[in-house]
C-alpha cells in the first residue's frame, strides 16, 4: 500500500514529465483521455474528457471543477 507521502513524492518527482509530454498546462489532465474516431492526438483525447465533463455536468464558463 502506498502512503500519502509516497503518492505526493511520485507526483513531485514526475510533474516535469507530465507538464512536458502530457501538455499538462494546456490539458489540465493526468489520464489517457477519450479517443473518438476523429481524435488525432493525445492532447485532443485529454481535452475530450474535459468537454464530456463540462457537457454532462452542465458546467458553465464561470464554474470550476475539481476531480480527485
Amino acid at each position: 500500500m502506498f502512503s500519502n507521502k509516497d503518492i505526493s513524492d511520485y507526483y513531485d518527482q514526475t510533474e516535469v514529465h507530465y507538464r512536458h509530454f502530457w501538455k499538462l498546462d494546456e490539458c489540465l489532465a493526468i489520464h489517457y483521455g477519450i479517443w473518438e474516431k476523429d481524435t488525432r492526438s493525445f492532447s485532443e483525447a485529454l481535452l475530450n474528457v474535459n468537454q464530456l465533463v463540462q457537457q454532462r455536468g452542465a458546467v458553465d464558463k464561470d464554474q470550476h471543477v475539481e476531480d480527485r
